[in-house]
């Protein structure tokens, strides 16, 4: 059961209700704004939707924005801080893509503004018209709506379930919750009536509108209860048909009659929902918050001091006087306790149980009660470092390398022990541990697989025990080589394990949210339709797709064949070609050097070569495009015995596919795109940037 006294967001409390006099009180009303007639103009990324503070009174009248501006905060469906202080409200939108309506469910932590989780898709009848939560037994109830019926009922926020109760004949745009559990509506009527928790509905009387020509929209409104004067507002939405315009207006009920009292006109006709206004964090002649709170803790040590300077007022502002009791807390647990005299500065010694970060709460308190709490937050301890530095993962000759770089900071500000950092090592995709607690910067294992199979590897730091998270390699391809004929088409599910995408620049972006791919850039990857591409980023390209080890002969002659094209026409996308032993492309002979990908539809191309020693051998396909350009797909790769050796000149030339311009020593060009040098004067010629010697 969710308690009336429960801690009610004390912090933002003590910021809201302080006052110097309960004469002089106004209670400080908390709602999100989700239009104003400005906004109009604006885009919706823009628009700044919010939960706002604002006083119940026209002297000094302004929105204070709370929360961060973010289009999330568009409770169509209404919504309600809870006495946890946590801010559920759903969204009733149209989506664009599917061309249907929505429901979503959001939660925020009012402390922070972080979210909760994330959005929950649920049903329409999560709109509201508003909600009301009852501080005696911590329920929600609401006003709900579907497409055919207004229905009074409860929701569990902690479950996302709703029990109706009643159907509604009539609309409510405002409902509260008194002190003693009493729930208040208001009609689309223009009426005040009591709701029983059955449904049933007790007419209290007229908001007095009709007579001032206003009338109640149909638009979610809102309606709060204030838990220090058990007064109740209401953040309206009115047509005027003396103006002939719409307005918006707080106002101020009378449970007892009905009648409504008008208090401000709301700027630019903003529509305010999801009303809220904090429980008092004290009673008045409590002491005030505690001022200055710190806590300090050397290097990993759970043991500290935490300091604070008692209060000098009670919470209504006047000259505290006499002895204080003090408490220091943490998560529920007594740390330090004594007493003091208002204004004195007092240090105390705590001890916390383990490594992390601690909310220090101090409460002083007299006959009157507690103060509010007054908080400080610190890590403690040895804290999670961040991920080891620059991962690399290297393979020859059956050995695997790993390095790294010892990380420089940790997550959370708290300690870190850099000379005594060890490191956990896990090997994917078998999920491996092949190492723990070494402090070495580096590991290598034996390592083969009959079948092709992509290897990374994950390394995690730990410093006094806290691990940080997981920095992992890139992937490479281990299995046995092909030998000539080889050929590819990505056809088959598991082709693409058997390359090794090398992402030179650093620069492969991909990230998932909430199940939909928001980065997806600068790496070799593989399509659905069954072909490899590479996506482009805000870097010049400089990545690498290479093949399985292939065993090629001395003195035989090869000719690798491949399809790509460009998907804008536009883009001059580059692709070069090289071959090599393993996996370190610094040492591979370019073959090919400047390919440009047809756009649209695949083209082929083709280099015919030879190797010098037998040995295992792989292809590279090296994406070397300008920055911002777009995808390069590559199929159908096939590499076969040349039917008979070849020299300087048919190795360029290869089949006819390939067209180069072709330049004299001098730098002339003496012939463009040509595929053939038949017909050349006898001379030295440079052709793809090699000399070439025509006879």
């Amino acid at each position: 059961m969710i308690m009336k006294k429960t801690l009610l967001i004390a912090a933002l409390a003590a910021v809201t209700l302080t006052s110097s006099a309960k004469d002089t009180y106004v209670p400080e009303i908390w709602g999100n704004i989700i239009h104003m007639d400005s906004w109009d103009a604006m885009s919706d990324y823009s628009k700044p939707y919010g939960v706002y503070s604002f006083p119940a009174s026209a002297e000094n009248f302004a929105f204070t924005q709370l929360s961060p501006k973010s289009m999330n905060f568009y409770p169509t469906g209404n919504g309600i801080i809870t006495s946890d202080g946590q801010y559920h409200f759903a969204i009733y939108d149209f989506d664009d893509w599917s061309y249907s309506y929505y429901t979503q469910l959001y939660t925020y932590d009012t402390k922070t503004w972080e979210m909760v989780g994330r959005p929950k898709d649920v049903a329409d009848t999560f709109r509201a018209f508003d909600l009301a939560q009852d501080p005696t037994d911590g329920k929600v109830y609401g006003f709900f709506i579907d497409d055919t019926s207004y229905r009074f009922g409860t929701v569990d926020y902690a479950t996302n379930k709703q029990q109706f109760i009643a159907l509604s004949d009539t609309a409510f745009f405002g409902l509260a919750c008194s002190n003693e559990g009493q729930l208040y509506a208001v009609s689309q009527g223009g009426n005040l009536f009591k709701i029983a928790k059955d449904g049933r509905q007790t007419l209290v009387g007229s908001l007095g509108l009709t007579e001032q020509g206003l009338t109640v929209e149909d638009r979610v409104q809102s309606a709060t209860i204030d838990p220090r004067t058990n007064k109740m507002y209401w953040a309206a939405y009115l047509w005027d048909k003396n103006a002939i315009d719409f307005k918006t207006a707080l106002y101020e009920i009378d449970t007892e009659t009905g009648q409504a009292t008008h208090i401000v006109d709301f700027p630019e006709t903003a529509q305010v929902v999801a009303l809220h206004i904090a429980e008092p964090a004290a009673d008045d002649a409590a002491p005030a918050a505690a001022e200055n709170v710190a806590a300090h803790f050397e290097g990993g040590s759970l043991s500290g001091k935490v300091s604070f300077m008692a209060p000098t007022l009670t919470y209504g502002g006047e000259t505290l006087e006499g002895q204080l009791d003090y408490t220091i807390t943490t998560g529920g647990t007594t740390l330090a306790s004594g007493t003091c005299q208002p204004g004195e500065q007092i240090e105390a010694g705590v001890t916390v149980d383990t490594n992390g970060e601690k909310e220090f709460t101090v409460r002083t308190s007299n006959a009157a009660g507690m103060s509010p709490k007054a908080d400080t937050k610190t890590w403690v301890g040895y804290d999670n470092t961040v991920a080891p530095l620059s991962p690399r993962f290297s393979y020859a000759d059956g050995i695997a390398s790993v390095t790294w770089q010892a990380p420089d900071t940790t997550v959370h500000g708290g300690y870190i022990d850099r000379e005594n950092l060890t490191y956990n090592i896990v090997r994917y995709p078998d999920n491996e541990v092949v190492a723990t607690g070494i402090g070495a910067l580096s590991f290598s294992e034996p390592l083969t697989a009959e079948s092709f199979v992509k290897y990374s590897y994950g390394i995690v730091a730990l410093n006094g025990g806290m691990a940080s998270d997981t920095a992992r390699t890139a992937e490479i391809a281990v299995g046995s080589a092909y030998t000539v004929p080889y050929s590819e088409d990505f056809g088959r599910a598991t082709a693409f394990d058997e390359f090794t995408a090398l992402d030179a620049n650093g620069d492969k972006r991909y990230e998932e949210m909430w199940g939909y791919v928001t980065e997806n850039s600068g790496y070799w990857g593989v399509t659905s339709q069954g072909s490899a591409i590479y996506r482009a980023s805000e870097n010049a390209a400089d990545d690498w797709l290479i093949t399985p080890g292939i065993i090629l002969e001395a003195g035989k002659s090869y000719t690798l064949t491949f399809d790509s094209y460009r998907d804008v026409e536009r883009y001059n996308e580059l692709l070069a070609v090289g071959l090599g032993k393993g996996l370190d492309t610094d040492a591979y002979t370019i073959l090919l050097d400047s390919v440009t990908p047809p756009y649209s539809d695949f083209g082929t191309d083709s280099v015919t070569f030879t190797v010098s020693e037998t040995g295992t051998y792989n292809i590279g396909f090296h994406a070397i495009s300008p920055k911002n350009l777009g995808y390069i797909y590559l199929d159908n790769i096939r590499l076969v015995e040349a039917e008979k050796p070849v020299d300087a000149i048919s190795s360029i030339a290869a089949d006819g596919t390939r067209r180069y311009d072709v330049y004299t020593l001098a730098g002339v060009r003496v012939r463009r795109q040509a595929s053939s040098l038949d017909g050349l004067a006898r001379g030295v010629y440079i052709v793809n940037g090699r000399k070439v010697v025509v006879r």
